[in-house]
């Protein structure tokens, strides 16, 4: 069976990923539960400090 998958790339202003980062986490508790979500990764980029990747996996298209 196929899974559907986003990343999702987001963009701090200068000085504000970790509020951002915080932001998304607390959406993140939220999402993760839902039915059909296998997987919900907020991660930081070493390269580029000020962005933000979300990483999602669901059973399906419909159930994202």
């Amino acid at each position: 069976m196929y899974k559907y998958g986003l990343s999702v790339k987001f963009r701090s202003t200068e000085g504000n990923r970790d509020k951002l980062s915080s932001i998304l986490l607390k959406a993140s508790e939220l999402v993760s539960s839902a039915e059909g979500c296998q997987l919900y990764l907020v991660s930081t980029d070493y390269h580029e400090p000020e962005t933000i990747w979300i990483t999602e996996i669901w059973d399906s298209k419909e159930a994202h």
